[in-house]
């Protein structure tokens, strides 16, 4: 189901929330580049997804994961509790990315597509490649292994 924000946006939702959330106010907010759905102000902002997981008993302590990337699918099955390191392995590529692949760059002076992943808070280069879908198909790998269900490629 969807609820209408502000700024033209809208806020998907499990039809078991439609009616609870509809008691509130909803409005964009924007964060890191990212829309939020928020009612509230000041020390009684609360956004729309950590309402909806504390509502499904998830452990809100932490933050809460979009397992699809969008800030604004707030169906429960989209929603999950991770750490910031978790959160962080689950975003897509930045927005100044030129290759197309997340984790893959040119290197201009050894004139080859380099991969590279950030485990345990360090960048682990992957190596150089001829290819840019070489390298991309190698960070997939690499972070299918190293980041498990929380991997985004």
């Amino acid at each position: 189901m969807i609820i209408k924000l502000t700024q033209g946006k809208i806020a998907s939702v499990s039809r078991k929330d439609y009616h609870f959330l509809n008691q509130w106010k909803w409005f964009v907010s924007s964060f890191n580049g990212r829309y939020y759905a928020a009612t509230g102000q000041g020390k009684n902002r609360r956004r729309m997804h950590r309402v909806i997981a504390e509502r499904c008993g998830l452990d809100i302590s932490g933050q809460i994961d979009h397992r699809d990337g969008d800030s604004l699918n707030n169906v429960r099955s989209n929603l999950r509790p991770a750490t910031q390191v978790q959160n962080s392995q689950n975003r897509g590529k930045p927005k100044n990315n030129t290759s197309g692949y997340k984790g893959v760059s040119w290197c201009k002076q050894c004139a080859k597509w380099r991969a590279v992943i950030q485990v345990s808070g360090k960048q682990k280069s992957l190596g150089r490649f001829t290819s840019k879908q070489q390298a991309a198909q190698t960070y997939r790998k690499a972070a299918k292994d190293s980041h498990g269900e929380f991997a985004k490629c």
